[in-house]
């Protein structure tokens, strides 16, 4: 037993160190999940042409961003539902009947984002 007491203790050092570097490792994670979070919200709002900074947004623009939150939720499974329903509600932009063309234009970015988020992932798309 006196043999192994070194061993022993040299162990306890690098389990620590071991163990901070998963809990380190876990909270850049997050971190980043929460920034992509926040970057997707603010996406949303561009989007929807309501930027947080109060300037006017172009419907390119806008078609564009939506298509991003598609690509965003094909990229994090977790940001999936959300990309779901913020596409679904854009996609239904042109119901009323007095819709204008940039509300058609919307929607159909709207809905195609959807059916490309919807589709299976390609072979070079997976994780």
């Amino acid at each position: 037993m006196d043999k192994l007491l070194p061993i022993f203790i040299a162990l306890i050092p690098t389990v620590g160190v071991l163990w901070g570097a998963r809990i380190a490792s876990r909270d850049f994670q997050l971190r980043r999940e929460l920034e992509t979070a926040r970057q997707f919200g603010a996406m949303v709002l561009i989007a929807h042409g309501r930027p947080t900074d109060g300037r006017d947004v172009g419907v390119t623009e806008q078609v564009a961003y939506i298509h991003l939150l598609g690509a965003l939720g094909r990229r994090h499974k977790w940001l999936k539902p959300a990309a779901r329903a913020a596409l679904e509600d854009f996609s239904k932009w042109d119901a009323h009947d007095s819709a204008s063309k940039i509300h058609r234009q919307i929607a159909a970015a709207g809905l195609a984002a959807l059916k490309d988020l919807n589709a299976p992932a390609r072979w070079w798309q997976s994780n």
